[in-house]
């Protein structure tokens, strides 16, 4: 519930809220370096569900950049997770992104920009496999640059419940 101000508002302008979710997204921020830092034998990674809420603020945006760039050599991978492939800040950390996953859209402009991520054609059939992906399918790009359908499967009935959203 972080009321993060938008990058171009002045901090003489940020509301008490804004203020203070500023403090905590600075802090987050400090957490999640020194967790990626600390010298390990066992890969670790670090989720940020909507992680569009990184890019509102300087620090969060830092946060982005370093992690993005540096993880694999701190032995510490990222998964940014966000409702639009715009949510990614820029082109430089869209670069450094590994593997990719787009899940279901309903939007044609959605799935236009979803196919260029991919790095696929945007034609009317590749749109049309994006608008109609069912619950746990996505379309997934591996580090060779191949794009398919992968289907999840939770093994465990109790995942899909600690996962349900709904």
């Amino acid at each position: 519930n972080l009321k993060l101000p938008s990058p171009s508002t002045l901090k003489e302008d940020y509301t008490k809220e804004e203020n203070l979710s500023v403090v905590l997204m600075g802090i987050i921020s400090n957490f999640a370096k020194k967790f990626a830092m600390v010298k390990r034998d066992v890969f670790s990674l670090i989720l940020f569900d909507e992680s569009w809420m990184l890019a509102k603020t300087s620090e969060g945006l830092k946060l982005y950049d370093f992690l993005a760039r540096m993880g694999r050599s701190l032995f510490t991978g990222c998964i940014f997770n966000g409702h639009s492939v715009t949510d990614i800040p820029t082109d430089a950390i869209e670069n450094t992104i590994s593997y990719k996953f787009c899940f279901q859209t309903n939007s044609n402009v959605e799935a236009k920009r979803m196919c260029d991520y991919l790095g696929i054609e945007d034609s009317d059939e590749n749109k049309e496999i994006l608008k109609t992906l069912g619950n746990g399918e996505c379309l997934f790009r591996d580090l060779d640059g191949h794009v398919g359908r992968l289907t999840f499967d939770v093994v465990f009935e109790d995942l899909m419940e600690v996962f349900s959203t709904t």
